[in-house]
């Protein structure tokens, strides 16, 4: 199964510059499948997990027509830009504790770059951890590949993103063991979602790919929409080489999730959050 989560800005009607109104926005949408992001000018789609390529379309069809028709009810436009420009508004997302602590911990510079930067997000379901370390190993392998694949911004948001990250990069993992040390070394084994890795292991049950840009187009033929898709076939091109027969992959459930918290804190989480809000 493969699911996807797409960034976009809110964009002002004339100017077409950023602004703050993701708060607004998701009263318009009224839809769960819309939620927030770090900068107040920004919002997040993400599909239900798919089993084939042509419903993982019609998911993202749906969504941007929800998007798009909710920011027309605003005055507005909901446009996928790989690279806000510098002078956008710094205004973070309220009410929101994680990032919150996120702004506070980030200096200006960094903070600013965290603000700017926008992709698409695609998870790849897998049975276990060790089916995990797996394919994250084959798709690191293939990272700078990856990268030039789903690059729209001449390299920008990617040097962006390793000014924000401390760690962006996954290394080769040997071991289940090596990746909980690894999870303690860097500071997320309390907590996945401190993971900045590029390609990182997400505690639903995937691997997540966040290497894409935003496949930014104007155009109203979907060749934004056809790319992802074509970004997603490539990871399921690259993973079933290293697998086969191909996995049956769980996005919710398993023992993946619960060992997951069990040998990396001893804190559990209150309950598993859809798979792409992380």
């Amino acid at each position: 199964m493969i699911g996807i989560e797409r960034e976009f800005f809110i964009t002002e009607g004339i100017s077409r510059k950023p602004i703050p109104r993701s708060p607004e926005f998701l009263q318009h949408v009224k839809n769960k499948r819309w939620t927030y992001e770090l900068s107040a000018c920004q919002v997040e789609d993400r599909t239900i997990p798919c089993e084939a390529f042509l419903v993982l379309e019609a998911e993202l069809r749906r969504g941007s027509s929800l998007g798009r028709t909710a920011a027309l009810t605003m005055g507005c436009h909901l446009e996928a830009i790989e690279v806000a420009p510098l002078d956008m508004p710094k205004d973070i997302y309220p009410d929101e504790p994680r990032y919150e602590k996120i702004s506070s911990t980030l200096d200006a510079a960094r903070l600013l770059s965290a603000l700017r930067i926008a992709g698409t997000h695609i998870h790849y379901g897998v049975r276990n951890l060790e089916e995990a370390l797996r394919i994250s190993n084959v798709l690191n392998a293939h990272i700078e590949e990856l990268s030039k694949l789903g690059d729209g911004s001449r390299g920008e948001r990617i040097k962006l993103y390793q000014q924000v990250a401390q760690y962006p990069f996954a290394p080769q993992y040997e071991s289940t063991d090596h990746y909980y040390h690894t999870a303690r070394e860097q500071g997320f084994d309390a907590n996945p979602k401190n993971c900045w890795h590029l390609i990182r292991i997400n505690p639903q049950g995937t691997v997540e790919v966040r290497v894409f840009g935003t496949a930014f187009s104007r155009s109203k033929n979907d060749q934004d929409i056809n790319r992802i898709v074509d970004w997603a076939k490539r990871i399921c091109d690259l993973v079933n080489l290293l697998l086969s027969p191909p996995p049956f992959p769980l996005f919710y459930r398993g023992n993946f999730c619960i060992n997951f918290f069990l040998r990396c804190s001893s804190h559990i989480f209150p309950k598993l959050l859809h798979i792409t809000s992380c």
